[in-house]
């Protein structure tokens, strides 16, 4: 399933807040029984989305650190 069929926002930041607001509901005692599970399920799908927006961006991060630094590692020599 790709992330259009899962329904999950386009950005990190919205579904940072999504799964936010799903907290707060949970928190305030604010979600009945009857939604309790989609809701809950809702929040697996977004933090997974979450850690797997993360990781990828830290990797893509790392990749240019290391070009950077070997760029700058060929010029010392």
């Amino acid at each position: 399933m790709n992330n259009e069929e899962l329904n999950l926002p386009q950005s990190y930041e919205a579904a940072f807040n999504e799964l936010q607001k799903i907290v707060s509901e949970i928190e305030q005692g604010d979600i009945t029984i009857d939604l309790l599970l989609p809701k809950v399920q809702r929040a697996a799908q977004l933090i997974k989305y979450c850690r797997d927006k993360l990781r990828t961006t830290e990797d893509e991060v790392n990749k240019i650190i290391k070009q950077l630094e070997d760029e700058t590692n060929e010029e010392i020599e």
